[in-house]
Protein backbone atom coordinates (compact mmCIF):
# COMPACT_ATOMS: atom_id res chain seq x y z
CA UNK A 1 0.00 0.00 0.00
CA UNK A 2 1.46 3.48 -0.96
CA UNK A 3 0.78 5.86 1.97
CA UNK A 4 3.09 8.55 1.04
CA UNK A 5 -0.12 10.91 -0.12
CA UNK A 6 -1.96 10.36 2.98
CA UNK A 7 1.03 10.51 5.38
CA UNK A 8 0.57 14.38 4.72
CA UNK A 9 -2.90 14.04 6.88
CA UNK A 10 -1.26 12.06 9.49
CA UNK A 11 -0.53 15.24 11.90
CA UNK A 12 -4.62 15.46 11.87
CA UNK A 13 -5.34 11.60 13.65
CA UNK A 14 -6.54 11.76 16.91
CA UNK A 15 -4.74 9.39 19.44
CA UNK A 16 -7.56 6.59 18.99
CA UNK A 17 -7.15 6.55 15.70
CA UNK A 18 -3.26 6.72 15.42
CA UNK A 19 -2.42 3.76 17.63
CA UNK A 20 -4.20 1.35 15.52
CA UNK A 21 -2.77 2.62 12.46
CA UNK A 22 0.72 2.26 13.97
CA UNK A 23 0.02 -1.54 15.30
CA UNK A 24 -1.20 -2.24 11.62
CA UNK A 25 2.32 -1.14 10.48
CA UNK A 26 3.79 -3.28 12.38
CA UNK A 27 1.81 -6.54 12.42
CA UNK A 28 2.89 -5.84 8.64
CA UNK A 29 6.93 -4.70 8.89
CA UNK A 30 6.04 -1.52 7.46
CA UNK A 31 9.08 0.10 9.75
CA UNK A 32 8.51 3.60 7.47
CA UNK A 33 5.37 3.70 7.97
CA UNK A 34 5.15 3.62 11.50
CA UNK A 35 7.91 6.17 11.92
CA UNK A 36 5.97 8.39 10.08
CA UNK A 37 2.92 8.11 11.68
CA UNK A 38 5.10 8.62 15.22
CA UNK A 39 6.99 11.09 13.83
CA UNK A 40 3.91 13.28 12.72
CA UNK A 41 1.97 12.78 16.35
CA UNK A 42 1.23 15.76 18.71
CA UNK A 43 3.88 16.09 20.99
CA UNK A 44 2.71 16.74 24.99
CA UNK A 45 5.02 17.36 27.92
CA UNK A 46 4.24 15.38 31.25
CA UNK A 47 6.86 15.87 34.61
CA UNK A 48 6.89 12.83 36.26
CA UNK A 49 8.61 11.78 40.13
CA UNK A 50 12.42 11.12 39.49
CA UNK A 51 11.21 7.09 41.10
CA UNK A 52 8.62 6.86 38.16
CA UNK A 53 10.71 5.05 36.10
CA UNK A 54 11.96 2.28 38.69
CA UNK A 55 8.71 1.98 39.83
CA UNK A 56 7.44 1.17 35.87
CA UNK A 57 9.71 -1.53 35.49
CA UNK A 58 9.15 -2.73 38.97
CA UNK A 59 5.45 -3.17 38.10
CA UNK A 60 6.45 -4.78 34.88
CA UNK A 61 8.90 -7.12 36.27
CA UNK A 62 5.97 -8.00 38.52
CA UNK A 63 3.56 -8.64 35.76
CA UNK A 64 6.52 -10.89 34.04
CA UNK A 65 6.77 -12.61 37.34
CA UNK A 66 2.79 -13.74 37.45
CA UNK A 67 2.95 -14.69 33.97
CA UNK A 68 6.00 -16.71 33.94
CA UNK A 69 4.56 -18.49 37.36
CA UNK A 70 1.30 -19.33 36.18
CA UNK A 71 2.92 -20.88 33.02
CA UNK A 72 4.95 -22.99 34.81
CA UNK A 73 1.84 -23.34 37.10
CA UNK A 74 -0.56 -24.99 34.23
CA UNK A 75 2.12 -26.95 33.11
CA UNK A 76 3.07 -28.45 36.98
CA UNK A 77 -0.32 -29.68 36.99
CA UNK A 78 -1.15 -30.87 33.47
CA UNK A 79 1.55 -33.35 34.06
CA UNK A 80 0.54 -33.84 37.39
CA UNK A 81 -2.87 -35.11 36.38
CA UNK A 82 -1.05 -37.14 33.36
CA UNK A 83 1.06 -38.82 36.00
CA UNK A 84 -1.60 -39.57 37.91
CA UNK A 85 -3.87 -40.95 35.12
CA UNK A 86 -0.97 -44.12 35.64
CA UNK A 87 -1.94 -45.56 38.43
CA UNK A 88 -5.51 -45.64 37.83
CA UNK A 89 -5.55 -47.01 34.46
CA UNK A 90 -7.27 -50.67 34.09
CA UNK A 91 -4.48 -53.23 33.15
CA UNK A 92 -5.12 -54.69 29.66
CA UNK A 93 -5.44 -58.56 29.84
CA UNK A 94 -5.80 -59.23 26.11
CA UNK A 95 -3.40 -60.47 23.77
CA UNK A 96 -0.32 -62.55 24.81
CA UNK A 97 2.09 -62.18 28.13
CA UNK A 98 5.11 -61.12 25.93
CA UNK A 99 2.53 -58.62 24.48
CA UNK A 100 1.41 -57.63 27.88
CA UNK A 101 4.58 -57.17 29.62
CA UNK A 102 5.72 -55.16 26.72
CA UNK A 103 2.74 -52.92 27.62
CA UNK A 104 3.50 -53.01 31.25
CA UNK A 105 7.40 -51.61 30.21
CA UNK A 106 6.04 -49.19 28.15
CA UNK A 107 3.81 -47.97 30.70
CA UNK A 108 6.02 -47.87 33.62
CA UNK A 109 8.06 -45.87 31.18
CA UNK A 110 5.65 -43.04 30.28
CA UNK A 111 5.09 -43.08 34.45
CA UNK A 112 8.56 -42.32 34.93
CA UNK A 113 8.71 -39.92 32.50
CA UNK A 114 5.74 -37.60 33.71
CA UNK A 115 7.12 -37.69 37.11
CA UNK A 116 10.24 -36.42 35.87
CA UNK A 117 8.41 -33.44 33.98
CA UNK A 118 6.31 -32.92 36.72
CA UNK A 119 9.48 -32.50 39.18
CA UNK A 120 11.18 -30.61 36.45
CA UNK A 121 8.27 -27.75 36.02
CA UNK A 122 8.26 -27.97 40.15
CA UNK A 123 12.08 -27.10 40.15
CA UNK A 124 11.68 -24.50 37.97
CA UNK A 125 8.60 -22.97 39.61
CA UNK A 126 10.20 -22.66 42.95
CA UNK A 127 13.86 -21.13 41.71
CA UNK A 128 11.44 -18.39 39.99
CA UNK A 129 9.27 -17.74 43.50
CA UNK A 130 12.94 -18.04 45.22
CA UNK A 131 14.70 -15.91 42.92
CA UNK A 132 11.77 -13.69 43.32
CA UNK A 133 12.11 -13.74 47.21
CA UNK A 134 15.98 -12.80 46.96
CA UNK A 135 15.19 -9.96 43.80
CA UNK A 136 12.60 -8.08 45.85
CA UNK A 137 14.44 -8.77 49.42
CA UNK A 138 17.59 -6.69 47.96
CA UNK A 139 15.20 -3.88 46.98
CA UNK A 140 13.96 -3.98 50.86
CA UNK A 141 10.34 -4.81 48.85
CA UNK A 142 7.70 -6.90 50.03
CA UNK A 143 7.97 -9.61 47.97
CA UNK A 144 3.53 -10.49 47.76
CA UNK A 145 2.73 -6.99 47.70
CA UNK A 146 2.56 -6.62 44.05
CA UNK A 147 1.31 -9.66 43.04
CA UNK A 148 -1.20 -10.53 45.74
CA UNK A 149 -4.22 -8.49 44.31
CA UNK A 150 -2.94 -9.86 40.30
CA UNK A 151 -5.73 -12.60 39.30
CA UNK A 152 -4.37 -16.36 39.90
CA UNK A 153 -2.44 -15.23 42.84
CA UNK A 154 -4.36 -17.67 44.85
CA UNK A 155 -3.53 -20.37 42.26
CA UNK A 156 0.09 -19.88 42.83
CA UNK A 157 -0.25 -19.73 46.27
CA UNK A 158 -1.97 -22.86 46.04
CA UNK A 159 0.72 -24.69 44.27
CA UNK A 160 3.70 -23.76 45.91
CA UNK A 161 3.74 -26.61 48.32
CA UNK A 162 2.81 -29.40 46.27
CA UNK A 163 5.67 -27.97 44.04
CA UNK A 164 8.31 -27.66 46.57
CA UNK A 165 7.60 -31.37 47.67
CA UNK A 166 8.29 -32.59 44.74
CA UNK A 167 11.10 -30.12 43.03
CA UNK A 168 14.45 -31.61 42.49
CA UNK A 169 17.41 -31.68 45.08
CA UNK A 170 20.18 -30.56 42.91
CA UNK A 171 21.83 -34.00 42.88
CA UNK A 172 18.27 -34.87 41.33
CA UNK A 173 18.43 -32.10 39.01
CA UNK A 174 21.98 -33.00 37.83
CA UNK A 175 20.95 -36.30 37.07
CA UNK A 176 17.31 -35.61 35.03
CA UNK A 177 19.77 -32.99 33.09
CA UNK A 178 21.59 -36.42 32.15
CA UNK A 179 19.04 -38.04 30.82
CA UNK A 180 17.06 -36.59 27.81
CA UNK A 181 12.88 -36.15 28.52
CA UNK A 182 10.59 -34.47 26.25
CA UNK A 183 9.42 -31.82 28.61
CA UNK A 184 7.74 -29.56 25.70
CA UNK A 185 7.86 -30.10 21.93
CA UNK A 186 11.53 -29.55 21.12
CA UNK A 187 11.93 -33.61 20.57
CA UNK A 188 9.22 -32.88 17.81
CA UNK A 189 11.21 -30.70 16.09
CA UNK A 190 14.29 -32.61 15.67
CA UNK A 191 14.89 -34.66 12.37
CA UNK A 192 13.71 -38.15 12.23
CA UNK A 193 16.16 -40.99 11.74
CA UNK A 194 14.72 -43.48 8.68
CA UNK A 195 17.07 -45.51 9.36
CA UNK A 196 16.79 -46.72 13.23
CA UNK A 197 21.11 -47.38 12.71
CA UNK A 198 21.08 -43.66 12.19
CA UNK A 199 19.06 -42.33 15.73
CA UNK A 200 21.69 -43.20 18.12
CA UNK A 201 24.52 -42.40 16.33
CA UNK A 202 26.86 -40.45 18.10
CA UNK A 203 24.09 -39.59 21.07
CA UNK A 204 25.00 -42.34 23.55
CA UNK A 205 27.94 -43.19 25.93
CA UNK A 206 28.23 -45.62 28.70
CA UNK A 207 26.03 -44.65 31.66
CA UNK A 208 24.18 -41.90 29.25
CA UNK A 209 20.57 -42.04 27.55
CA UNK A 210 19.20 -40.80 24.51
CA UNK A 211 16.01 -39.99 22.89
CA UNK A 212 15.80 -41.53 19.38
CA UNK A 213 12.75 -41.03 16.68
CA UNK A 214 11.90 -44.11 15.11
CA UNK A 215 9.46 -44.25 11.93
CA UNK A 216 5.96 -45.58 12.85
CA UNK A 217 5.21 -48.01 12.57
CA UNK A 218 8.62 -49.34 13.77
CA UNK A 219 10.19 -52.01 14.13
CA UNK A 220 10.66 -54.73 17.47
CA UNK A 221 12.95 -54.23 19.95
CA UNK A 222 14.84 -57.35 18.72
CA UNK A 223 15.37 -55.54 15.49
CA UNK A 224 15.95 -51.86 16.71
CA UNK A 225 18.65 -52.73 19.45
CA UNK A 226 21.18 -54.51 17.16
CA UNK A 227 21.19 -51.46 14.55
CA UNK A 228 21.84 -48.62 17.72
CA UNK A 229 24.04 -50.95 19.56
CA UNK A 230 26.41 -51.05 16.39
CA UNK A 231 26.03 -47.05 15.42
CA UNK A 232 27.03 -46.08 19.37
CA UNK A 233 29.63 -48.82 19.70
CA UNK A 234 28.00 -50.20 22.94
CA UNK A 235 25.29 -52.24 24.08
CA UNK A 236 21.96 -50.72 25.04
CA UNK A 237 18.72 -51.13 26.88
CA UNK A 238 15.78 -49.42 25.42
CA UNK A 239 12.35 -48.37 26.87
CA UNK A 240 9.28 -47.13 24.54
CA UNK A 241 8.47 -43.45 26.43
CA UNK A 242 6.08 -42.23 23.69
CA UNK A 243 3.80 -43.11 21.39
CA UNK A 244 4.69 -40.60 19.28
CA UNK A 245 3.00 -37.80 16.81
CA UNK A 246 3.30 -37.26 13.14
CA UNK A 247 4.28 -40.64 12.18
CA UNK A 248 6.76 -41.42 14.74
CA UNK A 249 7.91 -42.88 17.77
CA UNK A 250 10.12 -41.96 20.44
CA UNK A 251 12.61 -44.71 22.53
CA UNK A 252 15.13 -43.99 24.96
CA UNK A 253 18.58 -45.51 24.62
CA UNK A 254 20.17 -46.01 27.71
CA UNK A 255 24.17 -47.30 26.79
CA UNK A 256 25.09 -50.32 29.50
Amino acid sequence: MNTHHLAKLYDTLTARERVPLIIAAGARGDQAEQKRLSASAPKETFQVPDYYALAKALDRAADYQMLTLLDLTANFWQWWGLWMTYGVRDPDTAGSKKGQRRKAKADQAEELRAEGIVRYYASRFVAHVDGWKQFCSERHIDPEVQLRFMPGWDTITRTEGPARELAFTPEEAARFARQTVAVDDSLERRPVADDPGQAGAGVVSPGSSAACAMPAPCAAFDDVRPRLSRSCGLPLEISWISSGTRGRHWVVVSGT
